[in-house]
């Protein structure tokens, strides 16, 4: 489970201080920053925040962390990844309920075998990810690849299911045009996760990260014909 802490990190010339809720999961740290500001006077001589204020927000924050948190399984999330999904919020679209209704469109035009290759696909994706809800804002580069990774025991697996899900991704951006004017369209979220002593960390690819594991690794694919529309 992950940790949360109300922390200040660096020092602006005007003498204010910009506040974060550091994130501890694995022993790796991320913070997300957080629009209070306090000055020196406001913390203790360890460096604590003991603002009333700024505390009790940091506080109502958290519990709403904690809250969301224990509705996911999140033994397999990276620092990163946790905190990309706090920071995404609750208007995120979720990906596994998009690719159920679009195999059920299948089985609406008869595609029955495909329908079903598809599912299979799905069913695996959520398994690896260990939640029946993957939200478009939690596919990030580290989690697909592990994914796909995942599927090296199965030749037919590992070729045609990482193209299932590209083409579910494929309608997904088509389909979800009104999603852009929220400010963050399906497949290219903004990286808003903060890395400490500048790692790099996993950058939120969406559509990119599943089009670039798995063209890059099975450039040929499967027949249209077999694995969708």
């Amino acid at each position: 489970m992950a940790n949360f802490k109300a922390v200040v990190r660096g020092e602006r010339k005007d003498g204010f201080m910009q506040v974060y809720i550091r994130v501890t999961h694995h022993r790796m740290h991320g913070y997300i920053k957080t629009d209070k500001m306090i000055t020196r006077k406001e913390l203790s001589k360890s460096k604590e925040i003991k603002d009333p204020f700024v505390l009790n927000w940091c506080s109502e924050r958290i519990l709403e962390f904690n809250e969301r948190l224990n509705r996911k399984d999140i033994g397999k999330w990276t620092v990163a990844e946790v905190v990309e999904y706090l920071k995404t919020g609750e208007d995120d679209i979720c990906f596994s309920d998009y690719a159920r209704h679009h195999i059920d469109r299948m089985v609406d035009r008869y595609q029955l075998r495909t329908a079903q290759n598809y599912r299979q696909a799905l069913g695996h994706m959520e398994r690896c990810y260990g939640t029946n809800k993957i939200m478009f804002g939690q596919l990030t580069s580290t989690q697909i690849t592990r994914w796909i990774q995942s599927l090296e025991h199965t030749h037919r697996a590992k070729e045609m299911y990482p193209v299932c899900m590209r083409q579910v991704f494929k309608a997904a951006v088509e389909e979800y045009n009104d999603y852009e004017h929220q400010g963050q369209s399906v497949g290219q979220s903004e990286d808003t996760a903060e890395r400490p002593h500048g790692q790099e960390g996993d950058k939120p690819g969406g559509l990119q990260a599943v089009l670039y594991c798995a063209t890059a690794r099975y450039p040929h694919g499967r027949p249209t014909s077999r694995t969708g529309p």
